[in-house]
């Protein structure tokens, strides 16, 4: 299969008509992928898959957004109260692609030429986020540079390795008795200063929440737990040092939390810096 761009015309299948002069064949076959679980019919319509440079490495890059997309008929399948579906496939230098954002916002747009930057608008307002591993200016501020998340080791008062997320999203491993306790949270765990009355009958019921963790191929269910002193997500069980969920996030670029099929309850954090800081806090935790 060609990496490179091709002219599509109106090619129709049984996912529906395809209406682009340009797209990347590869990209839009990756998205039949991901949609096909959803959607029996698909239509991309204009503005469904822009060409960026996410990264900086002057390789085509393409940002996608769902809300351009017919579902079976309906144009907001994908699309809540905390937006429409945005991913960004990143191109490698073998010609494959990897998803590098997979999120909800009202907007996604790279808005400033010769930056890898976009400019991302959500429910909690407007910021600006880079990619992992992706330069962010010289001029940018630290604090700025990493909104995107970068993950840091601390020994007191437990060892822990931690990273922040969108919309206020926290992700941690802390040492507990030489095995590793997961912790998070997302915004939809509270309404306001409490937590979700939605998610409290969540956690109560025959199933209670259990999130996928999925790294590139790699995937690990973790059942949770409500923890109301901490205000989090709590792993029901320690995870040995050695299990394979922690040699993915010390690999990966980022991880998605993934809640029972449900878009709107999924997160997502960066994996930048996880390796060093995983490193720290295995070693801590012998």
């Amino acid at each position: 299969m060609s990496y490179a761009l091709v002219s599509l015309i109106a090619v129709a299948s049984s996912f529906g008509a395809v209406n682009y002069a340009l797209a990347n064949d590869t990209v839009l076959a990756l998205e039949r992928q991901e949609l096909s679980s959803g959607c029996a019919q698909i239509e991309f319509l204009d503005g469904y898959i822009t060409q960026v440079d996410a990264n900086g490495d002057s390789l085509p890059d393409y940002l996608i957004n769902t809300q351009r997309l017919m579902c079976d008929g309906s144009q907001m399948m994908w699309c809540g109260t905390a937006g429409c579906v945005h991913r960004i496939w990143v191109q490698k230098p073998d010609g494959g692609f990897d998803k590098s954002l997979d999120t909800y916002a009202y907007e996604v747009v790279f808005d400033r030429p010769g930056d890898t930057s976009y400019k991302i608008v959500t429910r909690e307002g407007e910021r600006r986020e880079w990619l992992a591993g992706a330069a962010a200016p010289a001029s940018a501020s630290s604090a700025a540079a990493t909104l995107s998340g970068r993950w840091s080791y601390s020994a007191d008062p437990l060892p822990v390795a931690a990273v922040g997320g969108p919309e206020d999203g926290k992700l941690s491993l802390t040492c507990e008795s030489g095995e590793l306790r997961l912790r998070y949270a997302g915004w939809w765990l509270f309404e306001g200063d409490a937590i979700n009355t939605g998610t409290r009958q969540w956690d109560k019921s025959a199933s209670g929440i259990v999130p996928t963790f999925t790294v590139g191929a790699h995937e690990t269910d973790v059942p949770v737990r409500i923890s109301e002193e901490e205000r989090m997500l709590v792993a029901k069980d320690t995870l040995p040092l050695t299990a394979p969920l922690i040699d993915a996030l010390a690999r990966g670029s980022y991880v998605t939390l993934v809640h029972g099929g449900s878009l709107e309850h999924e997160l997502q954090f960066a994996l930048a810096g996880s390796s060093a800081a995983l490193r720290s806090l295995r070693a801590a935790c012998n």
